[in-house]
């Protein structure tokens, strides 16, 4: 099996063609397998995908590391489109995931997602311990998010969050913080654990920060693994996510005897 491996922001995807694994069960176990840092390749996660030339769209199923399906990931859509953008000449493309369609293009060297769909809806923290903010805003932006502003305390994720009476296909949560004109988050991402880089973390904070507080656009949001910055187009009600990753290696990966060799 050929696979090609990039990083965006500290976070690594797998991306191959769909090929033999069209199943949902194949592709969460060989997930499992590929994105094993010891045993096997090593990924945050993979992306299967197919490729429809006559409408230049991708469409594709996104798994985690441990297997768990996603609906989005800026991260990993931009490590696909920059590996498609690289090896075509094509500039725009229509990624399909999970019943949604993002546009993406490339501009000055940086991959640009866009987001027309998301929702968001206000709730509170239990108001019983002092160490909660007392309220939180969920965004789907194709994955689950809640964002929760002025809050370092690490322990809201498994004490509210990790509540499966509340939460049971579990949820990203995402502890932001406004310095100045920027953003400085951290995201515990379901599925992996806090990571260097959420993309889409960074996408539904910035939507929080935009309509709920009223923060001006463009908005920079740093994290451990790099700095991303969200635009606002008023015109088509769409936020712009962009972003730079960079191809690591093409990788064969021998299913029989569970070797791995990069090229």
């Amino acid at each position: 099996m050929i696979l090609e491996k990039l990083v965006s922001q500290g976070n690594d995807f797998l991306v191959t063609k769909t090929g033999e694994h069209s199943g949902k069960k194949s592709m969460s176990l060989m997930a499992i397998r590929l994105c094993e840092r010891n045993f096997g390749i090593g990924a945050d996660g993979i992306i299967w995908f197919d490729w429809e030339h006559k409408t230049n769209k991708l469409f594709c199923n996104l798994f985690n590391a441990d297997g768990s399906e996603a609906g989005f990931s800026g991260n990993g859509f931009a490590c696909l489109s920059s590996y498609i953008f690289s090896t075509t000449k094509t500039s725009t493309l229509t990624i399909v995931c999970s019943g949604r369609e993002y546009q993406i293009d490339k501009e000055a060297g940086r991959i640009r997602i866009q987001c027309q769909k998301f929702a968001l809806k206000k709730s509170n923290l239990p108001t019983s311990t002092e160490i909660f903010s007392p309220q939180y805003t969920l965004v789907d932006v194709g994955n689950p998010h809640a964002v929760v502003f002025d809050n370092k305390d690490e322990r809201i994720v498994e004490s509210h969050f990790g509540d499966l009476s509340l939460f049971p296909d579990g949820i990203n949560v995402n502890l932001a913080q406004i310095c100045e004109n920027s953003i400085e988050l951290r995201v515990h991402e379901r599925g992996v654990g806090w990571t260097k880089s959420c993309s889409s973390g960074c996408l539904a904070t910035a939507i929080v920060a935009h309509r709920v507080l009223r923060m001006n656009t463009p908005i920079t949001v740093k994290q451990a693994g790099g700095v991303s910055v969200v635009s606002y187009c008023e015109k088509s009600d769409s936020y712009y996510l962009e972003l730079k990753p960079r191809w690591i290696a093409t990788v064969k990966f021998h299913a029989d005897n569970d070797q791995a060799l990069e090229n």
